[in-house]
């Protein structure tokens, strides 16, 4: 079902519309590892070639993965086969190749079956204040501002969320970021390509 847009606008109202103010990290995977490394159970969605328990060393929990791709080897290719309940759900750079309507029910499938009661969600999708990297790819049919991710997640029962945005590493990073930080605000737009909102039920 269509979330509620004027509830998603009153929770959008507890942080800032653009995302300057919000923190970044150069260790896109590293930030959510630190979050979720003691859970006994994870989800990827949209795990692809490369799932996020490479980023987990050590871990001895369960780590499921899906992906509708039939191309990669994972656990299952769609959430309705899931009959397992998870301390964490992760989803890295899935939800902008979705139709709306069809994150939409994910949400409704993840919250509503798969995730503990507990239970996190991790999200990264490339920044649309940041053009290059969410046009970059004509795979990307929907963008999702910062703050509007934030208050349909609230929206969906989670009780803290937060914001970070990445910047990709690179040698001359250091000069970049000083760059940005003037033309970026000049032209209102983002150098961090993407962000990681993290949810959590507590």
């Amino acid at each position: 079902m269509e979330p509620d847009y004027f509830a998603i606008r009153r929770f959008r109202a507890e942080v800032p519309l653009r995302p300057f103010w919000f923190p970044t990290t150069t260790d896109r995977d590293g930030w959510i590892a630190s979050r979720v490394k003691h859970a006994s159970s994870i989800l990827e969605v949209g795990a692809g070639e490369r799932p996020f328990v490479l980023h987990l060393p050590g871990f001895a929990g369960t780590f499921r993965t899906m992906d509708v791709s039939p191309l990669v080897s994972v656990d299952y290719r769609s959430l309705d086969g899931i009959e397992e309940r998870f301390d964490a759900v992760v989803m890295r750079e899935v939800i902008e190749h979705l139709p709306r309507p069809l994150f939409y029910d994910y949400l409704d499938r993840i919250t509503g079956a798969l995730l503990k009661p507990d239970g996190v969600l991790a999200i990264t999708t490339p920044n649309p204040w940041c053009p290059p990297w969410f046009l970059g790819d004509y795979t990307h049919v929907s963008h999702w501002p910062p703050a509007d991710l934030y208050g349909l997640l609230r929206y969906y029962g989670f009780g803290k969320v937060e914001i970070a945005r990445i910047i990709w590493p690179s040698r001359l990073l250091f000069l970049k970021r000083l760059y940005w930080a003037m033309h970026s605000r000049f032209y209102d737009l983002d150098f961090a390509g993407s962000y990681i909102a993290f949810a959590s039920r507590r």
